[in-house]
Order: structure tokens, then C-alpha cells, then sequence
């Protein structure tokens, strides 16, 4: 810094940094990547220099001390508690997005390692199911025609105030038969042969939906599907996913028991890919917590590109929090809705 800048230079510098926000290293690592390079543009030419070596602090090498890079961020006092097997930066990017929401450390802590992780871009990448490629009556086929139909034929406008303009949103929450799921993420586990035994048969009307590929279990996926409502506001509207909830309880299916969650909106503007409402995200993690529990998997939730759906794109509950990122905005543009 003392080569890039005069004495003089320097204090006009700094006091630009501080009529930003940006007094200490800590103000420096917590901006998020769209804040740095915004302030990245305001910084007059003369001092590029010494911007570029200031920004060399946020620069974290991978087999760097995890305990002293969280130092550097504000409100993070030593020592650093950590799992034993969070060791290096590297360690922590390395982390699946379920396996990082799922960490037991201290919220300052775990607001730190987001923004790395964030300034990293591990969780940029989304996975789409292109339905043009699914055979008929394959899992996601038969989700996508159940959800098409039903919203067209049960979804009565006096539900929506009367209003035939209000948005539609229909869910699907798909179960298994637990007395018989002995799935576990890392592989068949011989503990759940000691589940607690439900008693409710599961109704002979509810069609079998087939079983995703690729999903840590592989038992014969059941749906039961629901729409919103919007009697009145605020109290008198329940969210479709609540609704479709409220019937697997009706069931007496246990929380454990649920596998995949559908969102689909119809609305005058395309509303897709539509996630769950806060209220909705905070039950549909404390189902997932329980499938944890019982079996080590995850709920995974899948929203479509549009009102006519050609794709599907898809995440765990833990990874909900990306709904807000610029990353999901720019993939939802770019890749979800390109053809």
C-alpha cells in the first residue's frame, strides 16, 4: 500500500473507504460479490492500484486455516469452534449445499463461512429434468400431467375470492409407505427394520407415481395434491403446500414420510419457478429434519420454468435460501427459460 500511494494519497483513500461503509478488513470480507464490484467501479482510476491490493485480502487459498480466515470477518471471537472435520477453506467449499445448512456452529460463524462460500460460487450450479426427454408415465411425466390436470379442473375461482385473475398454485407432496422404506442415503440401513410401525393403510385411490432416478430412495413414490385458497387476508389464506400437508396428515403419514415437493403457479404474469412462502419453507424444513432423522436424506423440491412446463428444476429444502441470489435470477433466465 505504501508504494501504491502517497501519505497524502493514502488518507484521501481511505476516507473514500470510509464515506463507503468500509472502515476495517472485516467491513472488506463481508461485502457479498455484486457489493464488491460495485464499489469495485466507484473507485477512481488513481487509486486502482491500491484498491487491488487491499482486495487481496478477501483472496482465501484453499488449504488456508478455516478457524484463521473466520478471524478476519467481524464478531468472530477465538477461538473458532468448528467440526473436526472442517479444517482448511477447501474443506468448507467442498461441502454439499444440505451438508453446509446442516452445520452446528455458531451463527456469526455460519454467516461468515456463507460468504465465502458465496464469494466462491459453490452453490451456482442447478440441476434441470428436461421433461421433452421423459418417456410417459415415468415419475416426473405422471407429477407434471397430475398437477396440469388438477389445476385446470379443482381450482375454483370462489376459493380466490371470487376472482378468476388470482394466482393459482397447486403442490404435490409425494410419500412412501414407510413400514416398508428401509432407504438410507448411505445405503440400505439395517436400523430402520425397527421403525415405529404406522397403522393407517394408505388409500387404494391414490395412484402410484413411480420413483424418481437417482434419488437416495428408490420405494414406489405416492402423490396427494392441493391448490391455494384466499378467503379473506391475511389469516383466511392457506398456501397450497400447507394444504397438500394437511392431507398427508389426514393420512396419518408420518413427517418421514415425505419425499418430493411440486410448486406450480398460474397466474396473468408467469410466477414460475415459484418457491415455497417463508411460513411454508419453515414446515417443509421441519419435515426434512425428520426424513434426516429416520434416513439421512433430504426433501427435494421441484418448480417448473412455466405455466406449460418444459423443464423442471430442482433442489433440496436446505438449499431453499438460494431463491434470493442473483445466481438463481440469472440461471432462471439464461438456462431454466432458454430453449
Amino acid at each position: 500500500m505504501d508504494n501504491a500511494l502517497s501519505g497524502k494519497e493514502a488518507g484521501a483513500f481511505f476516507e473514500f473507504l470510509d464515506e463507503q461503509g468500509v472502515r476495517t478488513v472485516g467491513d472488506m470480507q463481508v461485502l457479498g460479490n455484486a457489493a464488491f464490484d460495485s464499489l469495485a467501479a466507484r473507485v477512481p482510476p488513481r487509486w486502482a492500484e491500491a484498491f487491488l491490493t487491499l482486495s487481496v485480502l478477501r483472496d482465501l487459498d484453499t488449504k488456508m486455516l478455516l478457524s484463521n480466515a473466520l478471524m478476519a470477518f467481524p464478531r468472530i471471537e477465538a477461538p473458532v469452534r468448528l467440526p473436526g472435520f472442517l479444517n482448511t477453506v477447501g474443506d468448507l467449499l467442498n461441502l454439499t449445499a444440505s451438508a453446509f445448512m446442516q452445520l452446528q456452529v455458531a451463527p456469526f460463524v455460519m454467516n461468515a463461512c456463507s460468504l465465502i462460500r458465496a464469494r466462491y460460487g459453490t452453490d451456482e450450479t442447478f440441476s434441470i429434468i428436461d421433461l421433452k426427454k421423459e418417456q410417459p408415465n415415468t415419475f416426473f411425466s405422471n407429477a407434471t400431467r397430475m398437477i396440469q390436470s388438477f389445476c385446470r379442473t379443482h381450482a375454483h375461482c370462489s376459493w380466490r375470492k371470487h376472482d378468476p385473475s388470482r394466482p393459482v398454485v397447486t403442490s404435490v407432496l409425494t410419500f412412501v409407505d414407510v413400514n416398508k422404506c428401509h432407504c438410507h442415503l448411505n445405503g440400505d440401513n439395517p436400523e430402520n427394520t425397527h421403525e415405529e410401525h404406522i397403522d393407517a393403510p394408505i388409500p387404494a385411490d391414490i395412484e402410484e407415481m413411480g420413483t424418481p432416478s437417482g434419488s437416495w430412495c428408490q420405494c414406489m413414490r405416492r402423490g396427494v395434491i392441493a391448490v391455494n385458497y384466499e378467503l379473506s387476508t391475511p389469516s383466511g389464506s392457506r398456501c397450497s403446500e400447507q394444504n397438500a400437508m394437511g392431507k398427508l396428515a389426514s393420512l396419518g403419514v408420518p413427517t418421514w414420510g415425505v419425499r418430493e415437493v411440486f410448486v406450480h403457479g398460474r397466474a396473468a404474469k408467469e410466477p414460475n419457478p415459484l418457491f415455497p412462502c417463508g411460513v411454508c419453507e419453515n414446515m417443509l424444513r421441519r419435515v426434512t429434519k425428520d426424513v434426516l432423522a429416520h434416513y439421512g436424506g433430504d426433501v427435494t423440491l421441484y418448480m417448473f420454468d412455466a405455466t406449460t412446463p418444459r423443464k423442471i428444476v430442482f433442489l433440496t429444502i436446505p438449499e431453499i435460501s438460494n431463491r434470493d441470489g442473483a445466481n438463481f435470477k440469472k440461471f432462471v433466465a439464461e438456462d431454466l427459460r432458454s430453449r
